[in-house]
């Protein structure tokens, strides 16, 4: 796998390892590169974001609110994510990944933590949460 810069490289090695399949990121904001890598990865990735996104050609994208979402958008996802997250989105993404039967992995900013019941991951030096649905 080829490094490469802005792609968050823990999560990326650590949803290739463990996933396969559909893949949503969540409030993608600018900063696509993390699921363009994941679809090159043979990953079906969609993104979302509450404002219009420009994403890779190969990466679907919605405008979705994840606090009031478009559960359809989420069906068949093995791993939904979302990198740096607001911690008060916290449990209404929990609650898409647990409609979607799929687990859900956040990427804190810094070390800041999350009201959800979770495991710690260590994917190569990136703390993760991984809260399993699926």
């Amino acid at each position: 796998m080829v490094q490469e810069p802005r792609v968050n490289q823990g999560l990326l090695r650590y949803i290739t390892s463990n996933y396969t399949g559909k893949a949503v990121e969540v409030g993608v904001g600018r900063r696509p590169e993390t699921a363009a890598a994941l679809s090159r990865n043979s990953f079906t990735v969609v993104c979302t974001d509450v404002e219009p996104r420009d994403t890779p050609e190969d990466v679907e994208f919605h405008v979705d609110d994840v606090r009031d979402p478009d559960l359809d958008i989420y069906r068949d996802a093995d791993v939904v994510y979302s990198l740096r997250p607001p911690y008060e989105l916290h449990h209404a993404l929990a609650d898409v990944a647990a409609a979607a039967h799929a687990d859900l992995l956040l990427k804190p900013l810094g070390s800041e933590g999350t009201p959800l019941d979770h495991e710690l991951v260590n994917a190569e030096g990136e703390a993760l949460y991984l809260v399993e649905h699926g």
